[in-house]
């Protein structure tokens, strides 16, 4: 493993430490040389390191666990009851559980399998938290273990809020105490505390102290500058809309040298708002907020969505650009062919919570498989229930409960909740009129991080289209949608991924006929029974 130094230089020469083969490159930064790859070393940790190596206990750790937490508040890092704390490399857990012990909300990272349940057991960079969500990252005796401590610490910033704090607890290589930490295999950086401030302040950290615990270690106390605001972007109201937008973001970004853009989402109707959740949930931009406006006061309104435009809009009511795909979409174009100088990534990375992963394995477990479903009256969708009324719709449903097993749960969102005559209302009272009732109603009653968690442990989504049943296509769950000749169809196929298309999606008429309909979404399910992420 021929690993660059952190600054960037191959250019090293050769010399041995403490009986320890090194690299010292020419800025004076000391790294181990190893012969294993990557992945050689991976796997040593996940199956060597905390059975042969590692000699802490548990009790152990969670007393020094609750000592670094008082040694923190003693120098000035206050944090609320309910701050996110990410523990990166936390081992067997101890930190975590300490610290939500204490009124945090804290996760932990490391790649090993011994872990508890509020570590991610993955890398840190595959998890994509959400920008400026931590208020502490703590990295404890782990940055000297890690390949590439630059590319952690670059990570961190992204997702420490400004000013969050970051605090490294490192060895003391070069003191006499400090000598027992060459090891072979296990610490790949040897970086001094000059070196390791240095490394920090190019990473957009300001460093407030530099603590001596103990006389074998030095622990970092630094905070995030608040990054010059970077643009502002506005995007339109619906998830779906939302995610067409962001599968083109990463490469428009990168092509015009934009980071971590401020996005903005245009408020229609104040009442039916929660696409900043989904917004939120993306790693590689900031959520602003709403923008409220009418339709009528938008000048690229029309042009955006009902007319084969662009999909970019320079200096829109303030912001640097508006984006949308809407409107080339209903004239045949694939996402290919919109704003095509950029490139799509049809599955751009999202956050999916520890939360969101237990919320659909507890509803998993208490209902046993189960079916999301989708379908909402407001708007053009009168059109759809003209051709799908609520008692075919019922007889679908309860077609695929008879045929599958499966109870079905009634997802939306607030606005979508049973009332007077709507079409949960009239669903849930045929429902009531059955020996066996299949339906659980769910809308209004999730966040979105939960809905997402029913999605990614459902055995399939049926439903009306709309950025619901569209996520449920992208999380590549076996998948329904219920079009209208309101699009045309070339919509129905260019709004997913290609590859879902005749595999786990399946786009189809609402003139179809109720018998076909259910006949053809349980094949569906049938033919992809592992479908996954």
């Amino acid at each position: 493993m021929n690993i660059p130094c952190s600054c960037g230089s191959m250019v090293s020469r050769e010399e041995e430490k403490q009986n320890i083969p090194v690299l010292v490159c020419e800025c004076g930064i000391i790294r181990q040389k190893i012969e294993i790859t990557i992945e050689e070393l991976e796997c040593w940790y996940r199956n060597t390191y905390y059975q042969d190596v590692y000699r802490h206990s548990y009790d152990h750790d969670r007393l020094v666990a609750k000592e670094r937490l008082e040694q923190y508040r003693r120098n000035d890092v206050l944090l609320k009851s309910g701050d996110i704390v990410i523990d990166i490399g936390s081992g067997n857990g101890a930190f975590v559980d300490m610290a939500r012990e204490s009124d945090l909300s804290a996760y932990g990272c490391d790649i090993h399998t011994n872990h508890n349940r509020w570590t991610y057991n993955m890398k840190l960079k595959d998890i994509h938290f959400p920008s400026n969500y931590a208020s502490l990252i703590t990295l404890h005796d782990s940055l000297e273990h890690m390949v590439s401590p630059q590319d952690t610490l670059e990570t961190a910033q992204r997702i420490l809020k400004n000013e969050g704090w970051l605090i490294i607890d490192f060895p003391d290589f070069f003191s006499e105490d400090g000598k027992h930490h060459w090891k072979k295999i296990e610490h790949l950086w040897f970086f001094t505390a000059d070196q390791l401030q240095s490394l920090l302040e190019r990473y957009g950290f300001k460093v407030v102290k530099i603590h001596k615990p103990i006389p074998s270690k030095i622990v970092l106390y630094a905070q995030k500058i608040s990054p010059v605001q970077s643009a502002r972007i506005l995007v339109p109201p619906g998830i779906g809309d939302i995610y067409w937008v962001m599968c083109k973001l990463q490469s428009f970004l990168e092509v015009n040298n934009i980071k971590l853009p401020e996005i903005w989402i245009l408020s229609t109707q104040s009442d039916r708002n929660r696409s900043l959740d989904y917004v939120r949930k993306v790693p590689f931009v900031i959520a602003g907020g709403y923008y409220d406006c009418k339709q009528k006061d938008l000048p690229v309104w029309h042009q955006a969505y009902f007319e084969n435009g662009p999909g970019i809009f320079r200096n829109v009511l303030g912001f640097d650009f508006f984006l949308s795909a809407n409107g080339p979409f209903r004239f045949n174009k694939t996402l290919e062919q919109i704003m095509p100088k950029y490139q799509v990534n049809w599955y751009p990375p999202i956050f999916s919570s520890l939360e969101e992963m237990e919320y659909g394995a507890r509803w998993q477990e208490k209902s046993g498989p189960f079916i999301v479903a989708f379908f909402v009256e407001h708007g053009t969708y009168k059109q759809w229930l003209a051709d799908l009324p609520v008692e075919q719709i019922f007889n679908i449903l309860q077609q695929i409960h008879r045929t599958t097993g499966h109870k079905i749960i009634l997802t939306g969102a607030e606005w979508n909740r049973p009332s007077k005559n709507n079409i949960y209302a009239k669903l849930l009272l045929l429902d009531r009129q059955q020996s066996n009732r299949f339906l659980i109603d769910l809308s209004g009653q999730t966040t979105l991080e939960q809905f997402f968690g029913l999605l990614r442990s459902a055995s399939g989504c049926i439903g009306f289209c709309g950025g619901n049943t569209i996520m449920s296509v992208v999380f590549k769950k076996p998948t329904m949608i219920l079009w209208n000749n309101y699009y045309p169809e070339s919509f129905w196929k260019n709004s997913c991924p290609p590859d879902s298309l005749g595999h786990w999606y399946l786009p189809v008429s609402t003139k179809s006929g109720g018998n076909n309909i259910a006949n053809e979404f349980v094949n569906l399910i049938e033919k992809n029974p592992s479908v996954g992420e």
